[in-house]
């Protein structure tokens, strides 16, 4: 290399770092937006509330929430991925993004590829929900009804994919049964048929259902983490009806790939330090949500993780992508 073209590349490359700390000083200078793939009211958009309010707070900068749901979060994700890298528009997305690849042949995106991991926001078990007048007062006899096939059992989800969804999969895989699934638009949709007698049961996250668990207005026979969830400790967890069953849901933010590496640190500091204060952590641990607050990479890696963890038993199951 000349001493001309390396003169060039060194300015090109000071330029570079130069702009980037630049962008990520000014950022945010106008309205940033947080997409929830789900409706209102579910765990998803209780998250992506949260951290709203906490950063418009820390950047004296409107951060808003914008709802767009649809085919198990995809009209959301689909979107994300085709705006504009600079950070001004967030998607919070669940635990089944990862494993889309598997489910449907013609995603618009690509999971891993099309997008910028900023960080972890929370994990926390499902519970499975019945009626309050339901005919199933415990795990067994709800398995038991499914193993007859002389009745359709049925629980809703959120679309192929979703935590709601799988919670169901692993369920039937693992005690040898099927269960008739009923896609909805959001898990409080769900909630709302399952307490009108539309459906059996549901899958839902424990912030979505405990207000109506604790009301008595649904029945909780089972929750879905390896130990018995602190906002629920006197519901089993379906392990202690199917020995090695555990399955847990996790919320993270993404960007459009190409998000610059200081803009990334930027939203990173600041949702890992709203995970922090007194006041977010009071508040998601009453919902059953454990806050985390991780690296990039390492949203990167539990993406990855789950992916090579599903493969095989969508693959037992017989699920192919649809």
């Amino acid at each position: 290399m000349s001493k001309t073209l390396r003169f060039l590349v060194g300015v090109l490359t000071a330029f570079a770092a130069t702009t980037g700390a630049a962008v990520a000083d000014t950022f945010p200078s106008k309205t940033v937006r947080i997409i929830c793939p789900y409706s209102p009211g579910g765990t998803v958009d209780i998250l992506a509330r949260v951290m709203a309010e906490k950063l418009s707070k820390y950047w004296g900068q409107q951060v808003i929430v914008e709802n767009r749901p649809g085919v198990a979060g995809q009209v959301a994700t689909r979107y994300v991925a085709t705006q504009p890298a600079d950070g001004y528009t967030m998607l919070i997305t669940a635990s089944g993004h990862p494993i889309n690849h598997l489910l449907y042949k013609d995603l618009a995106y690509d999971s891993f590829k099309d997008f910028s991991p900023v960080t972890q926001l929370g994990r926390g078990s499902l519970v499975l929900v019945v009626n309050k007048d339901s005919k199933y007062s415990n795990l067994a006899d709800f398995i038991a009804a499914a193993k007859t096939g002389k009745e359709k059992v049925s629980y809703g989800h959120v679309g192929l994919g979703t935590s709601s969804w799988m919670g169901g999969a692993l369920l039937e895989h693992m005690t040898n049964t099927k269960l008739l699934g009923v896609p909805y638009k959001g898990g409080v949709p769900a909630l709302t048929d399952l307490m009108g007698g539309q459906i059996d049961s549901n899958f839902n996250i424990i912030p979505e259902a405990i207000a109506h668990i604790k009301a008595g207005s649904v029945k909780a026979l089972a929750t879905t983490g390896s130990a018995r969830a602190q906002a629920l400790p006197d519901v089993p967890t379906v392990s202690e009806t199917v020995p090695g069953y555990s399955f847990g849901a996790y919320w993270i933010i993404l960007g459009p790939a190409g998000v610059p590496a200081n803009v990334i640190a930027k939203v990173n500091e600041g949702m890992n330090r709203a995970l922090k204060e007194p006041d977010v952590v009071e508040r998601l641990s009453n919902l059953g949500v454990e806050p985390i607050g991780t690296s990039p990479n390492q949203v990167a890696e539990l993406m990855r993780e789950d992916a090579r963890k599903w493969k095989p038993i969508f693959d037992a199951a017989g699920i192919k992508p649809q």
